[in-house]
């Protein structure tokens, strides 16, 4: 699970999503086809998983992969929550327990250390849509985004 396989777990988490939810005679995704994509973001998240139960760099870095990584997780969660709620329920966690890391790589007065442009791009995107996500699926933000450091920064 690295910076490419995000961007297509996210955009496949919503395609999903959407398409999955007309039925009967509006249906828009075959069940077969549900059910093949389905497994196969299944496949991703538990690679998600394995990266942060292993010590996989790409999360345990704590750079900016880490909030771009988490996003498309969270996603997934929110998607799969009634199907997968066990799951669902330890990738928010997951998500929450890695970004601790990344929060050391902002100064007290809002710099992003890793630099000010694209980098600081990445980390902002992926703590603010994390953020939203939450707040607007399970009505509360992941407390490890400091939101008075997105405030400082943005």
């Amino acid at each position: 699970f690295d910076l490419t396989a995000a961007e297509k777990v996210s955009y496949f988490t919503h395609f999903y999503d959407v398409l999955i939810s007309r039925k009967g005679n509006d249906e828009l995704l075959s069940v077969e086809d549900a059910v093949s994509i389905s497994e196969k973001l299944e496949d991703q998240i538990d690679l998600f998983i394995s990266a942060f139960w292993t010590g996989g760099w790409q999360l345990w870095n704590g750079n900016n992969w880490t909030p771009h990584l988490c996003v498309a997780a969270i996603e997934w969660a929110i998607v799969f929550w009634h199907e997968h709620n066990t799951k669902a329920t330890e990738v928010l966690r997951i998500a929450n327990d890695i970004m601790w890391l990344h929060r050391n790589y902002y100064t007290d007065d809002g710099v992003y250390v890793e630099g000010v442009a694209m980098y600081t791009y990445m980390s902002m995107e992926g703590m603010m849509a994390m953020a939203s996500l939450c707040r607007a699926s399970f009505g509360f933000a992941p407390t490890a985004i400091d939101v008075g450091t997105l405030k400082k920064t943005a």
